[in-house]
């Protein structure tokens, strides 16, 4: 087991809380078998399954969230019914979503919602056009309901959107509502139907999302992507909580004492005394499959002092993927982004 990170943060001198998935995009150089024989290294192995665990702390706007998320690109890790696996050969189709998230439809607080985003281009030329071919496009994939859940219409809207590519776009947002169901409620019924066996008892962060489901205000969402070359499947718990904004349950302690004690242990935030990676990457080696990512913004300059395991300056070589450690793509200003990199450790502890 891997001693784990605690960073230690010097307040030296406007932030946004983003909420949207993350990603490590690393583009190892090639050595030579010689070079990678002499030196020892491991050569990553390939898993379409990943878990990442994301904590975002916003201090200027006084809001925490934390997130676990279980993702795949192949539908024997996640397989959703063939009516929504089919939209994957529309290429108008941009995502389906479904989650309980709080006010997910400003019409109708209280209920859950169906999402479901279509590419702005071909619908017609006005507003009206739009939203009734937008509905008809919709109203054909889930016909008979989504997943379990029987449908209310709820309207259509158009966004700017930035899609996984880069790619900036207008999309259309059909919106349907669910009846709402706690989120213990959803991820035992969902994981059951969608997540396969193997995911399911294997442990890792699957157990975490699960004890974090349980908690009254956390949110539930999974989304299936169609991509270029590959659809992206997600299930993700979060919860997102302020000490001070009434709308939102209150924080652990921990996030209250966070700049005031000037250390951060995501798994005093998780509450647990370690993390274990999913047994399905047990003798491989994978260390970009299990990920922790941890994001602060602040008013005042942030600088890491320290932390209490091993840092990884750069990821370039093979090399750099050796030993786990925590890389940074910021360690000053108004913004930390650190992310954990297992290597081939199984798990880390406090």
């Amino acid at each position: 087991m891997s001693k784990f990170l605690i960073i230690l943060l010097l307040l030296a001198g406007s932030s946004l809380f983003a909420v949207e998935a993350f990603a490590l995009e690393v583009e190892i150089q090639k050595e030579s078998d010689r070079i990678i024989e002499s030196r020892g290294w491991l050569t990553p192995e390939i898993h379409s399954f990943q878990e990442q665990f994301q904590i975002i702390i916003d201090q200027a706007n006084s809001k925490s969230r934390i997130s676990i998320g279980l993702l795949s690109t192949h539908p024997n890790d996640i397989k959703f019914p063939d009516y929504i696996e089919a939209i994957s050969s529309d290429p108008r189709i941009l995502s389906f979503t479904l989650t309980n998230q709080f006010a997910c439809s400003p019409n109708h607080t209280e209920r859950g919602c169906v999402i479901i985003e279509i590419a702005r281009e071909g619908l017609g030329d006005n507003l009206e056009e739009i939203k009734k071919n937008s509905r008809e496009i919709a109203d054909k994939i889930i016909d008979g309901g989504a997943i379990v859940f029987g449908v209310e219409f709820d309207s259509v809207t158009l966004k700017p959107k930035t899609t996984f590519d880069g790619k900036k776009m207008i999309v259309s947002k059909v919106l349907y509502t669910t009846n709402k169901q706690t989120t213990d409620n959803l991820f035992n019924a969902l994981s059951t139907m969608l997540i396969s066996s193997d995911i399911r008892e294997s442990g890792g962060f699957y157990d975490n999302a699960e004890r974090l489901s349980k908690h009254y205000f956390a949110d539930f969402n999974v989304q299936f992507v169609p991509l270029d070359k590959y659809v992206l499947r997600s299930f993700h718990i979060s919860l997102t909580c302020s000490s001070e904004d009434p709308v939102l349950p209150n924080c652990p302690g921990i996030f209250d004492s966070l700049f005031t004690d000037d250390e951060i242990n995501p798994l005093e935030l998780l509450q647990v005394e370690n993390i274990n990676r999913s047994e399905i990457f047990a003798d491989k080696f994978l260390p970009l499959n299990s990920i922790i990512h941890v994001l602060l913004y602040s008013d005042d300059d942030l600088q890491v002092k320290s932390v209490n395991s091993g840092v990884i300056e750069k990821l370039e070589h093979l090399g750099d993927l050796q030993d786990n450690g925590w890389f940074f793509t910021s360690k000053s200003g108004n913004k930390i982004d650190a992310r954990y990199i297992f290597a081939a450790e199984p798990s880390a502890s406090k």
